[in-house]
């Protein structure tokens, strides 16, 4: 697909740079990757998101799970029920 953008003039030179320092045959091929790392880094940010999430739930279950470890079965007492 053909898209048309104006881009400022030190960009545009980074860009050539880029493309030359990285063996890209075309400007095009610079943007491409420009916007390959951008998605990457949104995709990240919403895998962290997702981790705080979750991290903050699995924090919540394991002080559950500790509060009632053991519950009011004694050790070695022999008086365990399964």
């Amino acid at each position: 697909m053909k898209l048309s953008v104006s881009i400022e003039a030190p960009l545009v030179a980074f860009m050539a740079s880029y493309q030359e320092r990285h063996g890209h045959k075309s400007r095009s091929a610079v943007v491409e990757d420009a916007l390959r790392l951008l998605a990457e880094r949104e995709a990240e940010a919403e895998l962290v998101q997702a981790y705080a999430a979750s991290a903050a739930q699995d924090l919540a279950m394991a002080r559950e799970a500790q509060a009632t470890h053991g519950d009011g079965l004694a050790n070695g007492s022999g008086n365990e029920t399964w």
